[in-house]
């Protein structure tokens, strides 16, 4: 997983095959890793 503020970093990781999140403010952030976490 993988959380940045710049959108090209977190293009490079989803391209790389990660699960990426692009950082705008704490609680949206917690909200999509929470997301992501619950994934099968």
């Amino acid at each position: 997983m993988f959380l940045d503020d710049v959108d090209e970093n977190v293009s490079a990781a989803r391209a790389a095959g990660w699960h990426a999140v692009v950082h705008t403010t704490t609680p949206e952030s917690i909200e999509r890793i929470e997301s992501l976490l619950a994934m099968p």
